[in-house]
């Protein structure tokens, strides 16, 4: 889902299916930048909300 970025379509067909409540938002597309690199190249930044 990240890859293709249909997460959205994904909690979509979801709900459809199992009448269930999934919520996806952008924010879950990006992971986390490890420390390490950060420190390494010092003009990254953080993904957002991490």
């Amino acid at each position: 889902m990240r890859r293709w970025r249909i997460g959205a379509q994904e909690a979509a067909y979801y709900q459809r299916v199992t009448s269930g409540a999934l919520t996806w938002n952008d924010q879950k597309y990006a992971l986390p930048i490890p420390q390490v690199e950060i420190n390494a190249n010092p003009s990254l930044q953080q993904n957002p909300g991490f």
